[in-house]
């Protein structure tokens, strides 16, 4: 009984400890960060009805000095500046430009909604996978294999559990920096 309770305060240890390092999916839930690109979904929204307003305002004939610059804080802002400050200079005509930039910075966003929604799967899978190993040690001790007391009471076991452990979160740093890079790319 006293390996079954060391073996389910391990299983804890290793829960807390991994359920920081990994992100869980949030489903249901409106705010998503995908690497620090988009914060949020109700952000992304806000953004592109902002250029959906400027772009039917400027389509009635407003004067480019007239219109309301305050561009929503969002990491694709910086263009909109930059395309309003290229028509100005350049003398050209605004909506052509601004029509083309809706559409990138839409595919863009669903791009980047859709890989995350597509790994989340992954991460709870790694998650799940992390959280095997305990499963099987208190099978193991349900089954009166006493596995926790071989892994602490003998030097060979510790060297395994050691081993274990190294090699458990070694696959998550490993699944981690996957995932990222796959978010970036």
């Amino acid at each position: 009984m006293k390996t079954l309770f060391a073996s389910c305060l391990i299983g804890l240890a290793v829960f807390i400890y991994l359920g920081g390092s990994i992100q869980l999916p949030k489903f249901g839930k409106a705010k998503r960060k995908i690497c620090g690109h988009f914060k949020s979904n109700k952000e992304n929204q806000e953004f592109l009805e902002y250029l959906w307003l400027l772009k039917s305002e400027l389509s009635t004939g407003v004067n480019i000095a007239n219109v309301d610059l305050n561009v929503p804080d969002h990491r694709l802002a910086n263009r909109v500046n930059l395309i309003f400050a290229l028509a100005a200079q350049t003398g050209t005509a605004v909506t052509p430009s601004l029509n083309r930039f809706i559409k990138q910075a839409k595919n863009e966003i669903e791009l980047k909604q859709e890989i995350e929604s597509e790994l989340a799967s992954t991460k709870a899978t790694v998650y799940i996978l992390a959280c095997l190993p305990i499963f099987g040690l208190a099978l193991g001790n349900l089954l009166n294999g006493n596995s926790i007391g071989w892994l602490v009471g003998t030097s060979i076991g510790r060297i395994c559990l050691l081993l274990a452990i190294a090699l458990n979160l070694l696959g998550i740093l490993w699944i981690n920096r996957l995932i990222k890079r796959s978010l970036i790319a």
